[in-house]
């Protein structure tokens, strides 16, 4: 029997939040507060208290607008707050880079008022960092960044948003490109 797998697929905003999740989860000095699957264990976020028990810090309702991916990285003091889509067009489509404006902005004032949580606490004083992540072919990938930076920019009230590229190789391999000129995650 054959058993042959096919590198064939669409690269979705599924696979895309996917394979950052892998990256956080490869690293020592990060970890997912939230996740925004399509379909799954919604919609809270979570928190770790000192002693590292987790706990939940806050629960978004069911029609809220929400990031993708919030991200920790005690080690940095930073929050990141991530927005992913297939693409840089859907990344980029006017509506979007507004919701996406409202949603960092709303989420960070929330968080921040959080300082006595058991699971939050001292994480409310750390600095919030806007990031999109978004799917690329290599023969898109240049024309696909000059796009989202020119769209999201200067959106963010002075602060240099994250970007993270997954890339598509031929071989249908995923590889993370972190482009921004600002803040870095985890592609140290």
């Amino acid at each position: 029997m054959d058993l042959r797998i096919s590198r064939s697929y669409k690269l979705t905003e599924e696979i895309v939040r996917w394979r950052l999740e892998i990256l956080i989860e490869e690293s020592d000095d990060a970890w997912i507060s939230f996740t925004n699957p399509t379909a799954g264990p919604w919609k809270r976020l979570m928190g770790r208290d000192n002693s590292g028990a987790t706990g939940e810090v806050m629960r978004f309702a069911r029609e809220a607008d929400r990031p993708d991916l919030v991200i920790v990285d005690d080690k940095t003091k930073r929050i990141f707050i991530l927005e992913a889509k297939d693409d840089a067009k859907g990344l980029c489509a006017k509506e979007q880079v507004t919701k996406t404006v409202r949603t960092f902005d709303d989420l960070t004032i929330s968080l921040k008022k959080l300082r006595s949580n058991k699971y939050w606490g001292a994480r409310s004083s750390y600095d919030f960092i806007p990031g999109l992540v978004w799917g690329s072919s290599p023969a898109e990938a240049i024309a696909d960044e000059e796009l989202v930076r020119s769209s999201h920019a200067s959106r963010f009230r002075g602060l240099a948003p994250l970007f993270l590229q997954i890339i598509r190789r031929e071989s249908g391999e995923l590889t993370v490109k972190e482009l921004s000129k600002g803040a870095k995650l985890l592609l140290r």
